[in-house]
């Protein structure tokens, strides 16, 4: 009787028990499956973003033609302005490492300034109203002409964020395109957040010496015999870094070569991109898909493909499918 009951209650009691682990188990199994596959699903983002392609469209390009897609960001481009190693062609040569301007470039800078100040032009005034982000490589030059280049729109909204990047940076050869320490750059451009460059010391360029030797052994060209190398951080920048910005209207400072491996990269072999033979390429089997790829527009294609002058500026809407 008694024992009989306390059995039956206990039995009663156990069975929730039970069907709470069960459901907790359940429950545990599902998160654990959830995880994998949100692990898988950016495993595959990743890996897609390795090989995916922006679509670049001119200003003033019809609404309902982007909508289609995830993230628009309108760039306002600019290269820097004259340095040192662009007058004296000494790229090599340790006083160009990590070239400064010139007074030209500083006066190159102050023009383009003033262009935007006074809204010269469309693309000026476009640019001094709308910026919120400003992004440069983390070389010097590209500094110095970011900072005074786009100093209306500074002055306009003290808020804007100035960040430097090392997707953007020159194709890494000569001691011209060096970056010096951050911890030197810091207390020189406190403007600048750096938080995104995760080395102190130029990591690019240590990886080429201590496979290839110092400067004074090996003295021809690095990362531009490997130029697929500076299409895939340009490409890393665009999907881990500036698709993840809440910021749509963005300047960004860099270097002409890389420009001509952003812009050309994968466009066939009568490109800009570059003629020098590619002998460090060590890809099993190479195949060079573009970075940003042209909506049909013959004209604006062939604008953002050409070389960059001193402190020119540009501008696109790059649409991220």
């Amino acid at each position: 009787g008694f024992g009989s009951r306390r059995l039956g209650a206990a039995q009663a009691t156990s069975a929730p028990r039970n069907r709470l682990s069960n459901r907790a188990m359940t429950a545990q199994i599902i998160s654990n499956e959830d995880s994998s596959a949100q692990s898988t699903a950016n495993n595959n983002r990743n890996n897609n973003n390795k090989v995916a392609t922006v679509d670049a469209y001119p200003l003033g390009t019809d609404t309902s033609l982007l909508s289609k897609y995830s993230k628009v960001k309108t760039i306002y481009y600019i290269r820097h302005a004259e340095g040192s190693h662009n007058v004296n062609k000494n790229y090599r040569h340790v006083k160009n490492l990590d070239a400064r301007l010139t007074e030209k470039g500083l006066g190159q800078c102050q023009t383009l300034a003033e262009r935007i100040r006074v809204a010269q032009d469309p693309i000026a005034a476009q640019l001094k109203e709308s910026v919120q982000l400003i992004i440069t490589s983390p070389l010097t030059r590209c500094m110095q002409t970011a900072l005074l280049s786009l100093e209306p729109v500074v002055q306009a909204r003290p808020d804007t964020r100035v960040v430097a990047h090392e997707g953007v940076r020159e194709t890494v050869n000569y001691n011209c395109d060096r970056r010096r320490p951050i911890s030197q750059l810091k207390s020189e451009f406190q403007q600048v957040d750096f938080s995104h460059v995760t080395q102190d010391h130029d990591g690019v360029w240590s990886h080429y010496e201590s496979w290839l030797g110092p400067d004074t052994d090996y003295t021809t060209h690095r990362e531009s015999a490997q130029i697929y190398k500076v299409a895939e951080r340009g490409r890393s920048f665009l999907w881990d870094y500036l698709v993840q910005c809440s910021e749509e209207h963005v300047a960004i400072c860099s270097h002409r070569a890389f420009s001509r491996a952003f812009f050309n990269f994968g466009h066939g072999e009568a490109t800009n991109c570059t003629t020098l033979p590619q002998s460090l390429d060590d890809r099993d089997n190479p195949v060079n898909i573009p970075v940003v790829q042209y909506m049909g527009d013959k004209k604006f294609e062939e604008s953002l493909r050409a070389d960059y002058d001193n402190c020119e500026l540009r501008s696109m809407i790059l649409a991220f499918p």
